[in-house]
Order: structure tokens, then sequence, then C-alpha cells
């Protein structure tokens, strides 16, 4: 037996399944990320290029 589920045929078939405004929001996070890939040169959000201190390593792993 096959366990997956073919969402998109689903939501073809149930339309009112779909979550309000996702369509929407997609399309807004697609044009987000192409400004601010035209912006900074990045695609991901969140990513600045600098990479991270060691100054204060963390006490979490094993640094004692």
């Amino acid at each position: 037996m096959d366990d997956t589920l073919d969402w998109r045929l689903i939501f073809a078939e149930r339309p009112e399944l779909n979550p309000p405004g996702y369509e929407e929001a997609a399309a807004d996070a697609k044009l987000i990320s192409a400004a601010r890939y035209e912006r900074l040169g990045k695609k991901r959000a969140g990513s600045s290029g600098r990479s991270r201190d060691a100054a204060f390593p963390s006490l979490k792993h094993g640094s004692k």
C-alpha cells in the first residue's frame, strides 16, 4: 500500500481546503525574496554574509 498523498490533486479537487490567503502570501513572499536578492545579492532571508565570532563560545556543548 502506498502511503503518499497527492496534495496537489486533493487541493485541486477540494479548493475550499486551501488555507485562506495562501496563494497571495506565496506570491508576496516570492516578490519580497526577488527584491531582497536585487538589493543585497543574497537569496536567503537572514543571511548577512558575516561569519560568527568565536569570542564567546557556547557553554552548552561541553566548554568549561
